[in-house]
């Protein structure tokens, strides 16, 4: 692949690169800290109870995976895990059996440590987008302080595979954009992991062709198909993630899709595909009354209307610097506006039905790589803008406001999951 960096400048020299690693490994120790400091004081627990108390939920079926590797029983049991756990895809546990060998460490410990290695590799790429972009200090700051404030961002350090499809994620879209020849294998082995670890992965392999195809907007026709071949290669090489755990699956049991059958038996996964046009379904975006109940379902179902608004607030700035820049770099960020509303899409109508059609269950976290698509986008758009310094204020206030109480929730949430509570 041959495409040129998102701003058209040389990538930054390669000792920048250990600035990166450094700033990613201080904000994913501060991460930590913070989670083990608010569940030790709400739970008057030592520095080790509230560091496994990050292992609840999934991360024992994870845990199960680990140990046991994969069962099931045909057809599989509503949520069993002694006989029926083929509803997790294999990245993460797989990654966190490797890395428990090589330690020592027994299940739950590697998962987390292993959550928490590639949630410094995620912030690492985050900041390696930012120099990439040359952002200033302070916009950066403001970015960071708002991926880190999201009410679900301490997934990155817990028992779960957030920080694993993240951090493939963003490195599956860095290296599509070097031109290297040594960054295709790289963005061949980021795509491979994030389709193994999360189905969503799948339709998000597409950024390459979009890349190689803005990249050679000047060509010919002919030379631009041309120049998407590589493209193609490595969205087809993306998807063996998920398609290899298929092939298992067909091998074992004889039922290549094993995987969404266990979630359909188990967890009443029906996606509607058509759902986020239904009209009717606007009422299930009203909270619960009961605080009890409200970070486990009403909190999802509220991110919903949050989410939306976000995309229009993203539509009109868009829109709005078009209007007085004819190059406003739009074409530079349409992959993560893409990339975000295509989560969006998937993980709603996938919940939507979910159990009863009033729940939504875990859309807040699931919301999350969104909200991380959409910080890119918006910070990239921030640094490339001028901003009259009275709208810059205003901006600035609005957003402080923003993650201020988004913090504060997420404060919340950890006591809750952390307590054993269902949160997502």
């Amino acid at each position: 692949m041959s495409q040129l960096p998102l701003d058209r400048t040389p990538e930054p020299p390669f000792r920048h690169l250990w600035q990166a690693v450094a700033g990613g490994w201080f904000l994913m120790f501060g991460q930590l800290l913070f989670v083990v400091a608010v569940v030790g004081v709400g739970e008057a627990k030592g520095p080790a109870d509230a560091y496994f108390a990050l292992a609840q939920w999934d991360s024992n079926w994870y845990a199960h995976i680990v140990e046991h590797g994969y069962r099931s029983s045909l057809p599989p049991k509503p949520q069993d895990k002694e006989d029926s756990n083929v509803a997790f895809l294999p990245g993460y546990p797989c990654l966190a059996r490797g890395l428990g060998r090589f330690f020592g460490l027994d299940a739950k410990s590697a998962l987390l440590v292993t959550a928490q290695l590639c949630c410094w590799a995620f912030w690492t790429y985050l900041l390696r987008f930012f120099q990439r972009w040359r952002v200033p200090t302070a916009v950066v700051l403001i970015a960071v302080g708002t991926v880190y404030s999201h009410p679900c961002a301490f997934f990155l350090v817990a028992g779960y595979s957030e920080s694993l499809f993240l951090m493939a994620l963003l490195g599956y879209f860095y290296w599509s954009e070097r031109g290297e020849h040594w960054a295709w294998p790289l963005a061949a082995l980021h795509g491979f992991v994030m389709t193994a670890t999360r189905i969503v992965g799948v339709p998000l392999s597409w950024y390459p062709m979009f890349v190689a195809w803005r990249h050679s907007a000047a060509k010919p026709l002919p030379q631009r198909l041309l120049a998407l071949i590589p493209a193609l290669l490595l969205m087809v090489v993306a998807g063996l993630g998920v398609l290899s755990f298929f092939a298992y699956c067909q091998w074992r049991w004889g039922q290549w899709n094993l995987y969404m059958e266990t979630q359909r038996i188990g967890w009443d996964v029906n996606p509607d595909y058509l759902g986020l046009f239904d009209l009717t379904n606007a009422r299930l975006y009203t909270p619960y009354v009961q605080l009890d109940d409200w970070g486990a379902h009403g909190l999802s179902r509220f991110s919903v209307p949050v989410m939306l608004s976000v995309f229009c607030i993203v539509i009109v700035l868009e829109w709005s610097v078009r209007r007085r820049m004819s190059d406003s770099g739009l074409g530079e960020r349409m992959g993560f506006y893409l990339s975000a509303l295509i989560m969006f899409y998937m993980c709603y109508t996938s919940q939507l039905h979910v159990e009863t059609p009033q729940e939504l269950r875990s859309l807040v976290r699931y919301m999350f790589p969104v909200h991380v698509m959409l910080a890119l986008g918006l910070t990239h758009l921030a640094c490339r803008v001028p901003i009259a310094p009275g709208r810059r204020t205003v901006m600035l206030a609005a957003l402080m406001t923003y993650n201020l109480i988004a913090l504060a929730l997420e404060t919340w949430l950890i006591s809750l999951f952390t307590r054993g509570s269902w949160v997502g």
